[in-house]
């Protein structure tokens, strides 16, 4: 079952990472730079301060690591973000990032829709068919069928529409 849990994660940040998304939000004081989040993320798709996005870098790339006045960038490192130049002022932040895939328990509820439950019944059932190994063009098989089930499904749940902001 966690192996059919992790297939259908990896299909999701190949696809479309952002149905996945947990945000963290909250206030930096001024003279705050360090956002210490909750876990360690998979990734992070975004930061925003004062609802401005800030761009990701390197922490060896910040030139003045005590500068202050308003954010445009930020670096990470495991649970700590920090945000540069340091806020002169107090304001929101928002961090939107993707969790790691955590392993099921057995007394758990799956987080997903029954059409994938479905699908995981169905990979587990014929995966302990192929236990043994010997039948590893098989078990390639239920691995490519259970991805582009779990790829439809995934397609089935992003928007669909479109909006271009342009002139002419």
């Amino acid at each position: 079952v966690n192996e059919a849990h992790r297939l259908i994660m990896g299909a999701y940040l190949d696809e479309f990472p952002d149905l996945l998304t947990v945000d963290q939000v909250g206030v930096l004081h001024a003279g705050e730079n360090t956002i210490i989040l909750n876990s360690a993320p998979l990734k992070i798709v975004g930061v925003r301060y004062n609802g401005r996005l800030l761009h990701p870098a390197f922490e060896r790339d910040i030139k003045d690591q005590i500068a202050e006045g308003v954010p445009k960038y930020y670096t990470m490192r495991m649970e700590c973000l920090k945000i540069y130049p340091i806020p002169q002022e107090e304001h929101s932040y928002s961090v939107s990032m993707i969790s790691e895939t955590k392993e099921l328990r057995y007394d758990e509820e799956l987080p997903y829709p029954q059409d994938f439950v479905d699908m995981i019944v169905e990979f587990a059932v014929a995966r302990l068919q192929t236990v043994d190994g010997a039948a590893v063009n098989m078990e390639m098989s239920i691995f490519a069928e259970l991805r582009s089930k779990v790829v439809s499904a995934i397609n089935k749940l992003a928007p669909d529409n479109c909006v271009v902001d342009s002139y002419y």
